[in-house]
């Protein structure tokens, strides 16, 4: 009698196993299309730098460090570098002469100027050089003034000056005057003659003691 073999079968699958298996497909598959549909900002390579938040929600605005525009009066010509003025010496002015002190003590001054005329005026203080006498006709204080303004031997020092200012305006200088004699004059040019004004009259000496 022959002998039977037995015949040997691989155990079959459990559905428990089967169930297992389906669900670690649907983990990985939901990992892929996670990953994939992430936008490329959020896909940061590892090792790569990143940036620390700063709160902004834009580009940094540079700051400008320039000053900004000074105000200033520009009816007013003065050195507020030094103290203040002492004294004040008003002159006005029309065409074509000054109208103000001959004579002042020597101190920090505020010269105020006031145009009463009719065209465009300023004014300009020069010290004459020591031992030079103070002149007495419009002549020669129209050439130490051109001296002062061109050189020349002996030559009136500028001491200041302000800028033309309009009819009815009024501008000041702050100076400090030393004993000596002073010209005190217009040097604004005539635009249909070219000639100044102080050649018209529009000059006088100031005495400081």
């Amino acid at each position: 009698m022959g002998s039977i073999s037995a015949k040997s079968h691989a155990p079959a699958p459990t559905r428990a196993r089967w169930v297992g298996v389906l669900i670690g497909g649907l983990i990985v598959a939901a990992g892929v299309v996670a990953f994939f549909s992430g936008s490329p900002g959020d896909q940061q390579l590892a090792g790569s730098p990143t940036t620390a938040a700063t709160g902004s929600t834009g580009p940094e605005t540079a700051t400008s460090t320039l000053p900004t525009e000074h105000d200033m009066d520009h009816d007013t010509d003065h050195d507020e570098r030094g103290p203040p003025p002492e004294q004040t010496l008003v002159f006005t002015g029309d065409e074509y002469a000054f109208d103000g002190p001959t004579e002042a003590p020597a101190a920090r001054t505020r010269i105020e100027f006031r145009n009463i005329g009719d065209e465009l005026h300023e004014i300009s203080l020069a010290r004459l050089a020591p031992g030079t006498e103070a002149p007495s006709s419009l002549a020669e204080m129209d050439r130490l003034w051109a001296d002062a303004q061109f050189g020349g031997a002996n030559a009136p020092v500028m001491v200041a000056g302000s800028h033309e200012i309009d009819p009815g305006e009024t501008t000041h200088l702050d100076v400090d005057l030393t004993s000596g004699t002073y010209l005190v004059s217009c040097p604004f040019p005539d635009p249909a003659t070219s000639e100044y004004h102080f050649s018209k009259g529009m000059i006088q000496v100031l005495v400081v003691t």
